[in-house]
This record gives structure tokens, sequence and C-alpha cells, in this order.
């Protein structure tokens, strides 16, 4: 997976990835899409959830958590748009963890939820 995310707005995914020892995997040569939570959004989790998944003793829970918003495959806004469409409203993508998550369309935005 090429990083094309802004780091800027992503320190804490960066930091969480490198704590569950993910980086070198998402920059392997399978193509992976990840839909990266910016730092707004991990900051509106419980206060100190953050701070307990980067410990190393969570790193099952970190890599589980952070492998739910990576699916496998060359995916970008236009082919999710795309396959919602094909769909017929909707369309599942697995993630790396085995979970799948839902896209759909509200007004001109992708919306994802966990089933």
């Amino acid at each position: 997976m090429d990083i094309e995310i802004g780091w800027d707005d992503h320190t804490t995914l960066l930091t969480a990835v490198k704590a569950a020892d993910l980086m070198g995997a998402l920059k392997g040569e399978d193509p992976f899409k990840m839909f990266a939570p910016s730092n707004d959004d991990l900051g509106k989790l419980p206060a100190g959830r953050v701070e307990q998944l980067v410990k190393p003793g969570s790193k099952s829970a970190l890599t589980s958590v952070l492998t739910f918003h990576v699916v496998s495959g060359n995916l970008d806004a236009a082919a999710v748009i795309a396959a919602i469409h094909v769909g017929g409203k909707a369309a599942v993508l697995n993630t790396l963890n085995g979970a799948k998550l839902t896209g759909s369309m509200e007004g001109g935005s992708v919306v994802l939820t966990d089933n």
C-alpha cells in the first residue's frame, strides 16, 4: 500500500500502525486501501482508548482495530462509488480482519458501516 494520506492529520493513526508493527505489511506488494481515521476522528473515542490500544500488551486488539479499516485491492473513491451503484445502493467490502463493511451513499458522500 502506498501511503497516500497526509500524515499531518493522521499522526495518531501513524503511531498506532507503528505500535501494531503493520507498516511493513501495509507497504507490501499486495494492494490495500485503508479507510484512515483522522486525528479528529480518533479524538472522539472514549478518553484513554487510543493510549490503551498502543500499549505493547494491546498489540492484538490494536491490530484487529486497524485491520478492520483495511480492505484488499486497488480501491479509490471512484471504485467504491461504482461498486455501490452496481450493488444497487450498497457494496460489501471484506476487511483484512475478516469483518465486513457496507458502503452506501448519503448525499454525495460514501458512508461505511460495519455489519
